[in-house]
């Protein structure tokens, strides 16, 4: 899959903000500090890295996100911004960092402008 200089950069911003998620209690407030979702929400997330990689469908629904927000929602009943609060949130944060530096691996030699 190829993407352009600017999606790697936001790809790359994504990636920062689920590290300090993990490692420093960073936070996730959805689409209001996601670098991707800056570029493709407008576009209901039309060729996003993501949500391509994850196998399609609407925002993040088949990707570890999803897993991540429903846990919140399901088992905190909170809403945003999500924090690393249990366990099981750790386990799922890192799940998210994972995919999003497995979508970097596979997009990383094909950039284009």
């Amino acid at each position: 899959m190829k993407i352009s200089k600017r999606a790697r950069k936001a790809l790359q911003g994504s990636i920062k903000k689920w590290e300090k998620i993990v490692y420093f209690n960073g936070e996730d407030d959805g689409v209001s500090n996601c670098p991707l979702c800056e570029l493709y929400y407008d576009d209901e997330c039309e060729d996003c890295p993501v949500v391509i990689f994850g196998g399609g469908g609407s925002d993040c629904e088949n990707t570890p996100y999803y897993t991540w927000t429903d846990h919140h929602r399901k088992v905190h009943n909170t809403t945003f911004p999500h924090h690393v609060k249990c366990d099981e949130c750790e386990k799922l944060a890192l799940d998210e960092l994972n995919f999003l530096k497995r979508v970097a691996r596979e997009t990383g030699e094909e950039c284009h402008e």
